[in-house]
C-alpha cells in the first residue's frame, strides 16, 4: 500500500515512495535454462556499462499507460545530482564541516574523551570532502 507521505517496498517502508510500482509481491517462473542465464549474467562485469541503459530497459518494460499514470521514468546521475547535491549534500557538509570545529574548540579547551566519547578511528583529514 502506497500513500502520499510514503509507502512499502517489500517489507521496509520508505518515505516519500508512492508509485505502487512495487506493490504487487508476484514471483514470474523461471524455467531451469533462464535461471542458468542470470546466474551467467550476474557473474560479469557491468561496471563499464552506462546506467542510462538500464533506465530505458526499465521504462520500455512498463505498460506505456501504466508508466504514465506511475510517473515512472528514468532519470539521468546528471539530474538527479543537480537536485541532491543542493538540497541534500551541501548542507550535510556544512554540517559536517560546523560539528568538526565544535569538537576542535572543546579539545583545545582540555575536554576529555571519555566511555560515550569513544576517539575516532581515523583522523578528521580522512573523513568528507
Amino acid at each position: 500500500m502506497s500513500s502520499p507521505g510514503g509507502g512499502f517496498f517489500g517489507v521496509e517502508r520508505i518515505e516519500w515512495f508512492n508509485g505502487s510500482l512495487f506493490d504487487g509481491a508476484e514471483v514470474i517462473p523461471l524455467e531451469k535454462a533462464e535461471i542458468e542465464v542470470i546466474r551467467t549474467v550476474a557473474r560479469l562485469d557491468w561496471a563499464e556499462i552506462e546506467p542510462a541503459i538500464f533506465g530505458t530497459l526499465f521504462e520500455r518494460g512498463l505498460d506505456p499507460d501504466r508508466r504514465t499514470q506511475l510517473g515512472a521514468h528514468y532519470t539521468d546521475r546528471e539530474s538527479i545530482v543537480r537536485l541532491v547535491e543542493p538540497v541534500l549534500m551541501a548542507p550535510l557538509r556544512r554540517e559536517f564541516e560546523q560539528m568538526k570545529t565544535e569538537l576542535e574548540a572543546l579539545l583545545a579547551r582540555g575536554h576529555r574523551r571519555t566511555v560515550s566519547s569513544p576517539a575516532p578511528r581515523q583522523s578528521w583529514s580522512g573523513c568528507g570532502r
